[in-house]
C-alpha cells in the first residue's frame, strides 16, 4: 500500500509499489524541496536495482538491472 509519514524535525518518508518497471510514479504527497528514492524488484528478478530521476511530486523508473519490463517494484522515497 502507498503511503507516507511526516516525522517532527521535517523529514518525510513515502513508500509503495509500482507494478511496471518504466513508469512515472506520483508520490502520495509532494516533498517541499528534494527527495532520494530506492526500489527493489519484487516480481521477476528478485533483488534487482532500480535507477531513476527524481523530482518533488514524481519520479521516473528507467532501469531495473537484470529486470524484465513487466516486474513490479516498491519504492521508498526520504526527502524534506
Amino acid at each position: 500500500t502507498d503511503g507516507y509519514q511526516k516525522l517532527p524535525g521535517g523529514l518525510i518518508i513515502q513508500w509503495g509499489q509500482v507494478g511496471s518497471v518504466t513508469r512515472t510514479v506520483n508520490f502520495p504527497i509532494p516533498f517541499p524541496t528534494a527527495c532520494l528514492v530506492a526500489a527493489s524488484a519484487v516480481t521477476g528478478t528478485s533483488g534487482a536495482a532500480a535507477t531513476w530521476s527524481q523530482l518533488r511530486v514524481t519520479f521516473t523508473s528507467t532501469q531495473i538491472t537484470g529486470g524484465a519490463s513487466g516486474d513490479s517494484f516498491m519504492y521508498i522515497a526520504l526527502g524534506y
